[in-house]
């Protein structure tokens, strides 16, 4: 279980001296399944939920947030949600480093969709 302690702690190894550490910036080679050309349209598949219009609300990392765990769960079970990026915007807040409207950090938001069902 993700607590406020554990989400610190990798706030800090988020720091950008860190990131070579953490192989936050390594390129790694995409490998496809045999059947698959160069590139994927994952729309034509219906893997990816429709373009949301988030207003004059800043909380792109809420709908992204949500939408790569939508589509993840559509890749591996077949079936696909659309999840609530308005419980991201309104309850993963300050001690996953969100600020609503104004800003948020995606990784940390993953974290809280793991003990917070979206």
């Amino acid at each position: 279980m993700t607590n406020y302690k554990s989400i610190k702690k990798i706030k800090s190894e988020m720091s950008v001296t860190n990131h070579h550490k953490l192989g936050l910036f390594e390129q790694k080679p995409l490998v496809l399944s045999a059947g698959y050309g160069k590139t994927i349209d994952w729309l034509a598949k219906g893997v990816v939920n429709p373009v949301f219009n988030e207003g004059i609300c800043g909380a792109s990392w809420a709908f992204a947030t949500a939408d790569a765990i939508a589509s993840a769960y559509k890749i591996k079970e077949g079936d696909l949600y659309e999840l609530s990026q308005q419980q991201l915007i309104s309850c993963a807040g300050t001690e996953y480093y969100n600020e609503g409207c104004n800003g948020g950090n995606t990784y940390t938001s993953m974290l809280y969709s793991t003990t917070n069902p979206l």
